[in-house]
């Protein structure tokens, strides 16, 4: 009985594992466009770490998913998104719960996600959004 039961575990285990590893497994994209409405720019200004791995979601469909180097500029995508209300989610396995934004794409066609780790402060994610394209563009 005992023998069974550590069985059972490790299985249900091995289940948790595959869900978590398959939960983006029919995940909806939002794929980039030569010049979309829209201009997400996602950079990494982390002092202690040097590489980090961002997603980006909006409205629940991935934008974005890759690993980002330090670095002083910050890389650009752009989309195509209809006006209104949308939902702005960054995520990274430093900040597994993530930060949601919401951004009305009329008023705010530019984005700026910052991942950022200093001193002893845990990691952080900076969302702003704006009217105008950002300085370093």
């Amino acid at each position: 009985m005992r023998a069974s039961k550590l069985v059972l575990f490790t299985l249900l285990g091995f289940a948790g594992l595959a869900l978590f590893h398959c939960s983006d497994i029919g995940q909806q994209t939002l794929a980039p466009v030569e010049q979309g409405n829209f201009h997400l720019f996602v950079q990494n200004l982390s002092l202690k770490i040097d590489s980090v791995d961002i997603q980006v979601d909006i409205d629940g469909r991935r934008a974005v998913a890759q690993k980002f180097p330090w670095t002083f500029f910050p890389k650009q995508f752009d989309f195509q998104i209809e006006e209104g209300m949308h939902a702005l989610r960054a995520i990274s396995t430093f900040i597994p719960q993530g930060v949601t934004v919401d951004f009305v794409r009329s008023a705010t066609p530019y984005a700026v996600v910052w991942f950022g780790s200093y001193d002893e402060a845990p990691p952080r994610f900076w969302i702003s959004f704006c009217a105008e394209s950002p300085g370093f563009q």
